[in-house]
């Protein structure tokens, strides 16, 4: 759903199935960075930071995802900015859990 490298086309959130991030690097085998399960949400990366995709996303089974376009956000953030408030205040936390497993997982691997 993701291509490494291109900008991702808005938020999507996956209902039920399961994804996978995939980082592919020149000579090297790819790279599995994470499984995801029902309720995850993921391209806030490149809507935030504006820059390509760090990773392939995957679909490793049928799954249902539905997508938010970057330009409703965009139209979002221009007329409704309660709104705009809101889905900001949830990436922000979702960005910040993330972070906090990172570095949980980079603890166990330095142990």
């Amino acid at each position: 759903i993701i291509h490494q490298g291109d900008l991702a086309p808005g938020l999507f959130y996956l209902e039920s199935g399961q994804l996978t991030a995939v980082a592919e690097q020149p000579d090297s085998p790819p790279i599995r960075l994470s499984s995801m399960a029902s309720g995850a949400v993921v391209g806030e990366l490149s809507i935030y930071l504006q820059r390509p995709a760090s990773a392939n996303v995957l679909a490793n089974v049928p799954s249902v995802v539905y997508l938010l376009p970057v330009e409703t956000i965009r139209q979002i953030d221009r007329s409704d900015p309660r709104t705009a408030n809101e889905l900001n205040r949830f990436l922000v936390q979702l960005l910040g859990r993330r972070a906090i497993q990172n570095l949980d997982r980079v603890r166990m691997l330095v142990r």
